[in-house]
């Protein structure tokens, strides 16, 4: 098992343990909300910076590597719905990223033109910042319509809410159009 993937699996162990020492912890009359947290663009510029917000607090992932780098296997990803803590391994082939963007092409656009590679820097209770690094970014939304970005939470117990809510399913995709980008400058 590789050290990032044990890393993944202490994390939610870890998160558990917490969510049940805060909920006995917890001061009297402080307001607990029972919404999940919803994810949203807050902010894309034309440099590939990437905002993504949440509606509610959520814990702070201890290593970025777990997002950049992470991965959960389909399996588990079904168990994880239905709230069952048990791991079971399956072939490398159901392995997916833990978070995972996609540019969908807009209409006249090349898709062998958006070549890109990305990077989560920061994270805080209510957003994460992403990095895109596209290979041609001046070719970046100049289709007939525009480029599109997708953002797909595989894994909803990466970003937990403090309430113990895991993202709502309505929100485990995002879209966007994106923004045309700006030439590289060296």
């Amino acid at each position: 098992m590789d050290e990032v993937r044990k890393e993944i699996i202490d994390w939610r162990t870890a998160v558990a343990v917490k969510r049940t020492f805060d909920r006995e912890m917890m001061p009297p009359g402080w307001l607990m909300t029972k919404t999940p947290p919803r994810a949203y663009f807050r902010q894309i510029t034309d440099t590939g910076f990437i905002k993504i917000g949440f509606t509610e607090k959520v814990y702070i992932v201890p290593d970025m590597r777990m997002v950049n780098n992470g991965t959960i296997y389909m399996n588990e990803l079904q168990m994880l719905g239905d709230y069952k803590r048990e791991l079971i391994w399956q072939r490398e082939a159901d392995q997916r990223p833990c978070l995972e963007l996609q540019i969908i092409p807009g209409e006249g656009q090349n898709p062998k033109l958006l070549n890109f590679t990305w990077n989560a820097t920061v994270q805080d209770y209510e957003f994460i910042d992403i990095q895109v690094y596209f290979d041609n970014p001046e070719v970046v939304s100049t289709g007939f319509e525009p480029d599109k970005l997708r953002v797909r939470f595989n894994d909803p117990m990466l970003f937990l809410g403090v309430n113990g809510h895991v993202i709502d399913k309505q929100t485990r995709v995002i879209e966007k159009f994106f923004k045309r980008q700006a030439p590289r400058t060296i």
